[in-house]
C-alpha cells in the first residue's frame, strides 16, 4: 500500500516586493525540499515593477497595495508562516542622505513591517538592507531594530550583522548587504538566545569568483593584441 505525504505548505507575504527576487529564491527552495508555497500578500508601489512581479507570479496586480495603507491592526495581511522584507534603502545608503529614520517616507517603513509582525506574528522572518544600516547613525539605528525585533516582538536573530555578498557564493557580483533572519521564540522548540546561521565554506566560492574575473581580463587583454596587430 503506497502511503501519501502531505506536503509541507508555506504562505507567506513579499513586501517592498520589486519584481519577487524573494519570491523566485523561495520558489527554488520550495522546489528543492519538496514544499508548496503561495503568497498571500504583496507591498509594491511601483508600477512597472508591480505590472512584471504580476507576469512573473501569476499575482492580480490589483491587490497589491501600499504598506501605509494597511491599518493599525494589519487586517489587510492575511495570516501566514514567514515574512519577507527588503524595505526601502535609500536612506540608509552611503549613496544617499543617511537620514534615517528621520525620513518620513522611507525611512520610518521598518515600523510598518513591525505592525504586520504585532499582530501576525509570523513564525520566521528575513529582512534585507543595504550594509550601511548597520553603522548608521553610529549603531543607533541598528540598535533599535534588533531591540525590537528581539526584545519587543520576540524574534530569534543572530547574534552578529549577517553581511553577504553575491560573489562569497559562486555569483560574479560584488554587493554587500545585511539580512535579518529570525524565528518567532514562542513557535518554535528551538532554546538558543541567538540564530546560528551556516553556510558552506564560501572561501573555495570567492576563489570561483576571482578566477573569472581573472579569465574575463585574460581574455580582454588577448583581445587587445589581435586588434593591434590587426592594425
Amino acid at each position: 500500500m503506497k502511503i501519501s505525504r502531505k506536503k509541507k505548505n508555506i504562505k507567506f507575504v513579499d513586501l517592498f516586493a520589486g519584481i519577487g527576487g524573494f519570491h523566485i529564491a523561495l520558489k527554488n527552495v520550495a522546489r528543492i525540499n519538496d514544499y508548496d508555497i503561495e503568497c498571500v500578500f504583496v507591498s509594491e508601489i511601483d508600477k512597472e515593477a508591480k505590472k512584471t512581479y504580476s507576469i512573473n507570479f501569476n499575482f492580480d496586480e490589483s491587490k497589491m497595495i501600499n504598506i501605509r495603507d494597511i491599518d493599525s491592526k494589519a487586517t489587510q495581511v492575511p495570516n501566514h508562516d514567514f515574512l519577507f522584507a527588503g524595505f526601502p534603502c535609500q536612506t540608509f545608503s552611503n549613496a544617499g542622505k543617511k537620514q534615517g529614520f528621520l525620513d518620513e517616507i522611507r525611512g520610518t517603513l521598518f515600523f510598518d513591517i513591525v505592525k504586520i509582525l504585532e499582530n501576525k506574528k509570523p513564525k520566521y522572518i528575513l529582512l534585507e538592507n543595504v550594509k550601511h544600516l548597520v553603522n548608521h547613525d553610529n549603531g543607533r539605528t541598528w540598535d533599535i531594530i534588533i531591540d525590537t525585533l528581539q526584545n519587543k516582538l520576540g524574534y530569534i536573530i543572530p547574534e552578529k550583522p549577517l553581511i553577504l555578498s553575491p560573489e562569497e557564493f559562486g555569483i560574479p557580483q560584488d554587493r554587500k548587504r545585511v539580512f535579518i533572519p529570525g524565528i518567532l521564540r514562542e513557535k518554535t522548540k528551538y532554546k538558543g538566545k541567538y540564530l546560528n546561521i551556516e553556510f558552506p565554506s564560501k572561501n573555495n566560492k570567492k576563489e570561483n569568483y576571482q578566477e573569472i574575473k581573472r579569465k574575463i581580463l585574460l581574455r580582454k587583454k588577448c583581445r587587445s593584441k589581435i586588434l593591434f596587430k590587426k592594425s
